[in-house]
């Protein structure tokens, strides 16, 4: 639907820019060509009211998902039954990315590449994803880097929280 979305933006903006590119003669079609490539790129970069919310919502996860990963491992939880239990525990966005993650590596996906997956399709969750995947791959201990992580993506959020707080202010 994203992709159909961006494809359509980029076709009404190539023909308004070739409409517009008219009065050119035939330099109408490279002035609709450059519009309609500038839609389909401007189209990529929008985001959504939701999609942004997520996005908060899921930066606003990380440093708790971060400690109790890292208390269930330190209790000697495997990482993919942790993944499972707070997948099952925690709410959206976070707990379904997880559920979605133990789903596919109760189905066969390594899960290393499982959580380099999700690295790569969640942003806000994607040091996450990339350590956890690097400490399976060398069989590593990831309890402290995990602490590091949420410690760092705590310190980002309250720097986020108070920015939009400055922001507040001076709109007041």
């Amino acid at each position: 639907p994203i992709r159909l979305r961006r494809l359509w933006l980029a076709a009404l903006a190539g023909g308004a820019g070739g409409l517009v590119g008219l009065t050119l003669g035939w330099w109408a079609l490279p002035f609709g060509l450059g519009a309609g490539v500038a839609g389909y790129v401007a189209a990529g970069r929008l985001q959504s009211a939701e999609q942004a919310a997520r996005s908060r919502e899921l930066a606003a996860a990380v440093p708790g998902l971060c400690d109790l990963l890292a208390v269930c491992l330190d209790a000697g939880l495997p990482l993919r039954n942790a993944t499972a239990g707070l997948g099952r525990l925690l709410p959206e966005p976070a707990g379904g990315v997880l559920s979605r993650l133990a789903a596919s590596i109760a189905l066969g996906t390594d899960e290393a590449s499982a959580w380099r997956e999700v690295a790569a399709a969640e942003p806000m969750l994607s040091e996450l994803g990339q350590e956890l995947a690097r400490s399976l791959d060398y069989g590593l201990t990831a309890s402290a880097a995990l602490r590091v992580i949420g410690e760092r993506a705590r310190r980002a959020e309250l720097s986020r929280v108070q920015q939009r707080a400055r922001q507040v202010g001076v709109s007041s």
